[in-house]
């Protein structure tokens, strides 16, 4: 079963109430990527694909990148 990004984010918000910073950096790690794979899901549904195997930068900032422009790289 796949993981959902709101599932990843109820971990982060678990992880916050610790007061400790091993657990909130790790709740915004968790947020993080919560985000990264709700804008991927939202990339894929609503952008045109793009090869990624033609750009030599990391998916996170392609990700960014396609975000900001709207469009393909």
């Amino acid at each position: 079963m796949p993981v959902k990004p709101t599932d990843i984010l109820a971990i982060a918000a678990r992880l916050s109430e610790h007061n400790t910073e091993a657990a909130h950096r790790s709740a915004v790690s968790r947020a993080y990527y919560s985000v990264y794979h709700h804008g991927l899901r939202t990339v894929k549904a609503k952008l045109p694909p793009v090869n990624l195997e033609e750009y030599s930068k990391g998916c996170h900032q392609q990700l960014g990148e396609r975000l900001i422009n709207g469009k393909t790289l």
